[in-house]
C-alpha cells in the first residue's frame, strides 16, 4: 500500500534572488541559464518544494537514475513539475511520476500526434474539449516520468487510464490546474495533499 504526499505551492510572489541562496549549486546554475523570471521562479520554486517535503532546510543530494530520473538515497522516489504559477513535489516509498499543467487548449493536430486514438476521440467528442485534452496530457506525463524513460516512451504507445501495465495513476483538479500522479503498484492508495508557502 503505497502513501503519496503531493505538496503544491504557488511561486508568484517567490524572491528569486533570495531563493538562489538557498538551493544547490546545480540548481543554481541551471536556473541562471534560463531566461525569464516565471521560468527562473518555476525551477527554484520545485527545489525549495522537494526541501519541504523532505523536511530539510538545507540542500541535500539525491541520485539520478538511468534517463535521469530522481531518487533520494534512501531509495524513496520523487517528482516534481511545474507549471504557470504553480510548483509540484511528489514523494512515495515507491517509482513515482507526477505532473501539473495548467488547463490549456485542446490542440487537434498534438492530439491527434501524441494520443491515441480512442484518447483523440475522447478529447473531439468531449463536452469540454480542454479539460480532457490536458487531463490525458497530464496523466500520460506522469507514466512516462514514473517508469523514468523520458522521451524515448512514445506517448501514443499507451492509453491513459487508472492503470497501466503494473503503474496505477489517479487524476484530481485544483482550481484551473490538472494533477495526475503514477505510482509503480496495485493501488495508489491515500494521496495526501498539502499547499505550502515557500
Amino acid at each position: 500500500h503505497n502513501m503519496v504526499r503531493l505538496y503544491i505551492a504557488d511561486i508568484t510572489k517567490l524572491d528569486i534572488d533570495s531563493a538562489l541562496g538557498r538551493v544547490s549549486e546545480y540548481r543554481r546554475r541551471k536556473t541562471l541559464r534560463l531566461r525569464d523570471d516565471e521560468s527562473k521562479r518555476q525551477s527554484l520554486g520545485a527545489e525549495l518544494l522537494l526541501y519541504l517535503a523532505m523536511g530539510a532546510d538545507k540542500p541535500f543530494t539525491y541520485s539520478l537514475g538511468e534517463n535521469g530520473k530522481p531518487y533520494l538515497d534512501d531509495g524513496r522516489g520523487f517528482s516534481l513539475s511545474h507549471s504557470g504559477s504553480m510548483v509540484l513535489c511528489a514523494v512515495c516509498d515507491n517509482e513515482i511520476g507526477a505532473d501539473i499543467q495548467l488547463q490549456k487548449k485542446a490542440r487537434s493536430g498534438v492530439a491527434e500526434r501524441f494520443f491515441t486514438a480512442s484518447e483523440y476521440e475522447e478529447v473531439r467528442r468531449s463536452h469540454d474539449p480542454d479539460e480532457a485534452f490536458t487531463r490525458i496530457w497530464t496523466m500520460k506525463e506522469s507514466y512516462v516520468k514514473a517508469l523514468g524513460l523520458g522521451l524515448s516512451c512514445p506517448l501514443d504507445s499507451f492509453t491513459a487510464s487508472e492503470r497501466i501495465g503494473e503503474y496505477s495513476l489517479k487524476h484530481l483538479k485544483r482550481g484551473d490546474y490538472h494533477i495526475a500522479v503514477c505510482v509503480r503498484g496495485e493501488d495508489i492508495g491515500d494521496i495526501e495533499l498539502h499547499e505550502e508557502i515557500l
